[in-house]
């Protein structure tokens, strides 16, 4: 069937940006590069039929229940056929042993359709979620499914609040607000950052102008403990490469330009950023040049200091990587690039080490990633959706 990643790529010594690490941390470069990869074991836990069940996941990350082991998701198509063409999609979970159930199905009227952003939960286990488009007022809508099943729209979009929530949702959990972006709508009709109160009040905290702070945000966004979010965009920014930006905005909408992506080559930011306990954020990139699309993982400091952790080389580490990176405690980073692997038509999962040491530990046998990222259990095991024929839930075992 599929084989594990056997390569190994090291770059420790190399890093652009990134002043040489202390002898032990070298040592452990050097190891990982004479070890080869281990072994990882693919198991698909649910093939999509785009029928019913659902069909396409795209940019969707699954949220999983600990206690259980259930994983909840959506997807863009299938669910009604007779409706949106192909469907408009579902809300679904996927038991451990394989089992599918759809929790709802989108009908492209007020409930919204084409849902492209994963879910997040509450403590009372009611998601939360995004429908790109449809809705009351046809810009997309927020919603939230409760723990019975009861669906209900939160906010629907009506353009000069927001239009095409593509993205997931962030949320507080000690106020119950939720945060996300709108790929575009607002004052300038570029995007905003929103924020969606406990009791449904809805306020935009910040309008994209299309310019030096960028437009077409993308990716869900990151919180820190002083209530600041961070995200990115995916154009505008320099005004000659127009590769997009990393920003901040303050709990009172003030907007910080984090970083403006210049170099074609490493390229612009497709996915949101993560946070490690220090301050520090890390995203991905893929280059902008269809001839030299590889990218790179990069790194932005609290002092604003832009490094790249990765540069990608295309065969064997891979190529364009997408959607947002998973952060461990122990500083280890997960991610997915869309080409490069083997033969350059494979998709691949990489390590990224607190170092920068990067590392396949899998490669696919096709072209697959959906751009919504992976998620991990307490054993270190990744679980993610693809887009091989109609689409699919896979555990990565460990």
């Amino acid at each position: 069937m599929l084989d594990a990643a056997r390569t190994c790529v090291c770059q420790g010594h190399t890093m652009i940006g990134v002043k040489l690490r202390s002898i032990i941390a070298i040592a452990f470069a050097a190891v990982m590069c004479a070890m080869p990869a281990r072994a990882w074991t693919l198991k698909r836990l649910y093939q999509f039929t785009m029928g019913k069940d659902g069909g396409y996941p795209v940019g969707v990350r699954l949220a999983r229940d600990s206690a259980t082991g259930d994983l909840y998701g959506t997807t863009y198509l299938g669910g009604d056929l007779d409706a949106c063409n192909q469907g408009c999609g579902v809300v679904f979970k996927v038991a451990p042993d394989g089992t599918e159930t759809v929790l709802h199905t989108f009908s492209a009227g007020d409930d919204g359709r084409y849902p492209e952003g994963g879910l997040v939960r509450d403590r009372a286990g009611n998601f939360y979620g995004t429908a790109g488009q449809g809705g009351p007022h046809g810009h997309g809508v927020v919603f939230k499914l409760t723990s019975d099943g009861t669906y209900k729209v939160l906010h629907a979009f009506s353009g000069n609040d927001g239009s095409l929530p593509f993205n997931g949702l962030t949320r507080d959990f000690d106020t119950g607000d939720i945060y996300g972006v709108t790929a575009s709508g607002g004052a300038y009709a570029h995007g905003t950052v929103y924020r969606l109160s406990k009791d449904g009040t809805h306020t935009v905290l910040y309008s994209f102008m299309g310019g030096s702070d960028g437009s077409y945000p993308n990716g869900d966004l990151v919180r820190d403990d002083a209530g600041n979010l961070y995200g990115t965009t995916v154009y505008d920014g320099d005004p000659v490469c127009q590769c997009g930006t990393a920003y901040k905005i303050a709990p009172d909408g003030a907007f910080t330009l984090l970083h403006s992506f210049t170099q074609v080559f490493t390229g612009k930011p497709l996915g949101g950023l993560v946070m490690d306990k220090a301050g520090n954020l890390y995203g991905t990139t893929i280059g902008v040049k269809r001839s030299k699309r590889k990218g790179a993982v990069f790194s932005i400091a609290p002092n604003g200091t832009y490094d790249v952790l990765h540069r990608f080389g295309d065969v064997p580490d891979g190529a364009s990587p997408s959607g947002t990176l998973l952060l461990e405690r122990t500083g280890t980073m997960y991610g997915a690039t869309e080409y490069g692997g083997d033969n350059g038509y494979k998709s691949t999962i990489f390590r990224i080490a607190p170092d920068g040491t990067e590392q396949v530990i899998y490669t696919f046998d096709y072209i697959w990633w959906s751009d919504g990222g992976l998620i991990e259990d307490k054993d270190g095991n990744l679980y993610g959706m693809d887009l091989n024929g109609e689409g699919s839930v896979f555990e990565l075992v460990k």
